[in-house]
């Protein structure tokens, strides 16, 4: 399956994937802002010719779709909500010599009877990280595919899906899987256990450098951290932290039984904290959207909405699993983690929905 999102339809539009002759190819398109336009279009003297990539038929339409055809281009009028149609072409079509553009707030997700194709993002990380297993390629693409079709993959800065069950593979950042300190990969430290079952820190020397620092990548007023948990906690420790030394001041943390309480900074000095139940596993979700709102959500279910103001963005990097001071370690398995721009209400939810399906499809769900 290949998407593409509003970011890469919009303006001059993006190539296609290839498609062969004779094959079906069913577009469904999700149009979120009203009354919006589809193309396919071959630009005119590509490489001295202009190929006749549209000179297959068009069927299937669903309701309200309005559509005109030539060999060259196919504009589709589409009403608001879920809209598709198949396309059958007579001819193979070189991707790079048709463009799909759109206005509004189009969402494509484009598949083949011929077989599926992994999500390009999908597949960069499965290259980088030298993973083949169909269960875990599945997952990957599906997590992919659903964080684009919620608009969350563009408020992502890392995403630590912990798939493959080696060090090596734990360490690659979906949103970037280059192997450098400036692509956010993971670098890991202390005792850990690795499985297919995510990272399990040692709870006393374990810790995973992010690279990741605040004040260079997030931003102050937006901000989000997340966790997926599969085992209580027996010791109070962060999640993820990054604060000052002695003080925690400009703090960035989820910190699950402090006190016995859920404690949680987004970029500022205080410190709230609410009773925390013996089962604390599943997702953890921090989010700041403004100077004077920040939640944290646990799975689906919000647990504080402060006014808490911001104060300034941390310069140290993001530790997963330990607190910046090395004082205290965490213990708890983790199969999910997530830094990036903060995260609406809806936004929250259709995360916590994606995540725990990427969960439920590796079995390893709680």
């Amino acid at each position: 399956m290949s998407t593409y999102s509003f970011d890469d339809l919009q303006g001059a539009g993006t190539g296609s994937q290839d498609l062969t002759a004779g094959t079906q190819y069913t577009f469904n398109l999700t149009n979120n802002s009203g009354s919006s336009y589809f193309t396919m279009e071959t630009p005119r003297n590509f490489d001295g010719v202009t190929p006749r990539n549209l000179s297959g038929s068009i069927t299937s339409a669903s309701s309200g779709v309005v559509f005109n055809q030539s060999d060259y281009i196919a504009g589709f009028a589409l009403p608001t909500g879920n809209n598709s149609f198949v396309f059958t072409p007579s001819t193979n079509v070189t991707g790079s010599t048709l463009k799909l553009r759109g206005t509004g707030g189009i969402y494509v997700e484009l598949s083949g009877s011929g077989g599926s194709v992994i999500d390009a993002d999908a597949q960069a990380f499965l290259t980088a990280a030298a993973i083949t297993d169909p269960t875990i390629t599945s997952a990957i693409d599906t997590l992919v595919v659903d964080l684009k079709g919620y608009g969350i993959w563009t408020k992502m800065k890392a995403i630590y899906p912990f798939v493959g069950g080696t060090a090596t593979t734990h360490k690659y950042n979906l949103k970037d899987p280059r192997d450098l300190d400036a692509a956010f990969r993971l670098t890991f430290s202390g005792g850990w256990t690795h499985s297919a079952n995510g990272v399990l820190p040692n709870g006393t020397n374990a810790y995973a450098d992010t690279k990741l620092i605040p004040n260079t990548t997030l931003s102050l007023n937006s901000t989000h951290i997340s966790g997926y948990l599969r085992t209580t906690l027996t010791v109070s420790a962060p999640i993820l932290s990054a604060e000052d030394a002695v003080t925690y001041n400009n703090g960035l943390y989820i910190w699950p039984k402090w006190s016995g309480g859920y404690s949680v900074r987004i970029n500022d000095n205080t410190s709230q904290a609410n009773s925390a139940g013996a089962d604390i596993r599943g997702l953890h979700l921090a989010s700041r959207t403004a100077s004077n709102v920040k939640k944290y959500r646990f799975n689906n279910t919000q647990i504080f909405n402060v006014t808490t103001a911001s104060t300034a963005l941390n310069t140290s990097s993001i530790y997963i699993a330990a607190s910046r001071n090395n004082a205290n370690y965490f213990n708890n398995e983790l199969a999910f983690s997530s830094i990036g721009d903060g995260l609406t209400d809806a936004e929250a939810a259709n995360f916590y929905t994606a995540v725990q399906a990427f969960q439920t499809s590796l079995s390893r769900q709680v």
